[in-house]
């Protein structure tokens, strides 16, 4: 299943897919580049604005 399969039940499932997968690489580059980064702070808000 697709990540574009997984948000169907948004209106623009392939832009949400998109946005997601991209926020997500940007989380994964700002820890590699500071590993005390609060990666799962911003993730949860990040989900908090985003699966509403």
């Amino acid at each position: 299943m697709t990540l574009t399969e997984t948000l169907a039940w948004m209106p623009d499932s392939l832009s949400a897919a998109v946005g997601l997968y991209s926020f997500w690489q940007g989380l994964e580059l700002a820890w590699l580049r500071d590993p005390v980064f609060d990666v799962r702070g911003v993730w949860n808000e990040f989900c908090g604005r985003f699966f509403v």
